[in-house]
Parts: C-alpha cells; structure tokens; sequence
C-alpha cells in the first residue's frame, strides 16, 4: 500500500497502479517515481480537484445505508467499482464490526471479495453505534443510528 504524506490524500497502490483520492477540493502535486533496471526517473504533476465525492470521517472508504437503520443495513467501499479495476478480490476482502461502547461486538460479518455486506439489525436497541470495517487497505470506523 502506498503512503501519502499529505494529510488530504488517500493513496492505495498495488503493483504498478494506484488510485489517489482526494478528501476535499483543491490543488496537489503529485510526484511519481519510476525505479527500473534503466534506472530511477520523476515525474511531478500538478492535479486540480474541483469536487470530491469521497467521503471523509479520518479518510474512510466505508459506505453504511441506510443510516439511520431499523431492520438491515448495508455496508460496502465508498468507490468500489473504481477500486475493483485495480485491486484483486482478495485484497478487498474485509469483515465488519458493529459495535456499542459497553458490549464489545454486537455483530460481525465478512465480505471475501469485496461486496456488499448485508446485516440484519432488528435486535440492537435504538442508539449510536460504532461499524468498524478492517481490510488489507486499512481500517474505517463510521457511526450508525438505529431508530425505530
């Protein structure tokens, strides 16, 4: 996985691709480095971003509908069509947490290539939970109401 160094952008690499997004509108330079048996060249870019559509709580790529929830919720990447066309279905595996301040896990779920996660919500109490979402690309935490 790659690494920004800037605080508005998510970077996600896997072999020679990456996808950069932005958390916000604006301008960035983006340097990309080429290493080869030719040897090392750099390229700097300038990107404008006039609008971003991803959205941030600490950079999260967690997607929860509905929210607020009384009967199922969804869970699934913000993007995942554009992040499928650059990672395998492996690396997007990922398991899914719902949990309250007290109890610990309420409920788990895992999702092996990447998909929409489906849970089943009409046990938990109305209140603010916490939905944790943990993959090779990272860890998101996103909070989720139910109310019914």
């Amino acid at each position: 996985m790659g690494v920004s160094s800037d605080p508005l952008l998510e970077v996600l690499s896997s072999g020679t691709m990456a996808v950069i997004m932005p958390s916000e509108a604006g301008t960035f330079t983006l340097t990309v480095r080429s290493i080869n048996e030719c040897g090392t060249s750099q390229t700097i870019y300038t990107v404008t971003v006039l609008e971003s559509s991803h959205t941030t709580c600490g950079g999260t790529m967690l997607r929860i509908s509905p929210n607020p929830a009384s009967t199922v919720v969804h869970i699934a990447y913000d993007g995942f069509n554009d992040l499928q066309s650059v990672f395998s279905s492996s690396q997007l595996a990922f398991s899914v947490r719902i949990v309250n301040g007290h109890s610990g896990v309420l409920l788990e779920k895992f999702s092996t290539d990447g998909s929409v996660v489906e849970l089943d919500v009409t046990n938990l109490q109305n209140g603010l939970y916490y939905v944790l979402m943990e993959s090779s690309l990272g860890v998101w935490q996103e909070q989720l109401l139910i109310s019914k």
